[in-house]
């Protein structure tokens, strides 16, 4: 019953609370979702028991949770997925389960790089970690999905050419990215995805597997091209491969300045962190802060 009683919340916060039920039943009625009639009882439990618009209706049974979080979204212009409705992986908290621990745990993680890291100067932050499985691109995708719900055009890039995870995470096919752009084969129009239902959000994906990714991260084209997307997105998060299978990570990090470190209780090395940690900042790449993963 949490999802409930924080959309109960959410229902009521925004607006004025009897305008706002009436506002929900309207859309509830466009979409075939409930009658006039229906309506009409939904609003005279809550009146009677001083119920949210949504409890009441969940209540009747007439409504269920994901209809009232999918209407909510359209309401407050909130991306929302429900299961089932979507290709992305139900990994993506944020977009599937807005009032989760989890996702307000990024939304926290979002506040505090606003007020820490990004400016209209710096828009692009790397997010990286040690080894495999510590929850790197998960956060990432999270983490843009987070700033896309706040109204941010946000760019999520997959730099991890050998094992990329983004494209999956987000259900899409293998297309042209990073790789590409580099080797100067496509355009970014042609490489850049808009992902459905999440207003806001693109992705660039890693391409195909170079034979030699080091040497193409590691050429000017690069950082022109981070720089170029600098300027058409307010931010920029960058998905990178395990410190510890590659270099890539201080590459890339050093193009954005800034790097968000991802741990994984139980998992994540205190020693191989410190290495980490001790090869990005001879390149002046600023440490923002870092997660713990379970």
């Amino acid at each position: 019953m949490a999802t409930t009683k924080a959309v109960a919340e959410v229902d009521g916060g925004a607006l004025d609370s009897r305008q706002a039920d009436v506002n929900i039943g309207e859309l509830l009625i466009s979409q075939g979702k409930l009658t006039h009639d229906d309506v009409g009882k939904v609003l005279a439990l809550a009146r009677r028991s001083q119920l949210r618009f949504g409890e009441a209706a969940i209540k009747l049974g007439l409504l269920s949770e994901d209809d009232l979080l999918a209407v909510l979204s359209q309401q407050f212009a909130y991306p929302v997925l429900t299961p089932g409705s979507s290709n992305l992986n139900a990994a993506l908290k944020v977009a599937y389960e807005p009032f989760s621990d989890d996702a307000e745990t990024f939304r926290r993680l979002r506040s505090q790089l606003r007020l820490r890291w990004f400016t209209n100067e710096r828009r692009v932050l790397t997010v990286c970690s040690t080894g495999e499985n510590d929850g790197c691109s998960i956060t990432a995708a999270n983490l843009a999905i987070c700033f896309a719900q706040l109204g941010e055009r946000t760019l999520l890039i997959d730099c991890d050419m050998r094992k990329p995870a983004q494209r999956s995470l987000f259900g899409l096919p293998h297309g042209p990215g990073v790789s590409n752009l580099l080797a100067g084969r496509c355009s970014m129009r042609e490489a850049i995805v808009s992902i459905e239902n999440i207003k806001g959000l693109s992705l660039l994906g890693s391409g195909p597997t170079p034979p030699n990714p080091q040497e193409l991260l590691s050429k000017h084209l690069f950082r022109e091209l981070v720089l170029k997307l600098a300027t058409l997105y307010s931010v920029v998060i960058i998905d990178t491969p395990p410190a510890e299978l590659s270099a890539d990570t201080q590459t890339i990090a050093a193009v954005s300045g800034g790097a968000l470190l991802v741990t994984r209780r139980h998992h994540t090395r205190l020693d191989n962190l410190q290495r980490l940690q001790e090869q990005l900042s001879p390149g002046g790449i600023e440490i923002v802060g870092a997660v713990i993963t379970d």
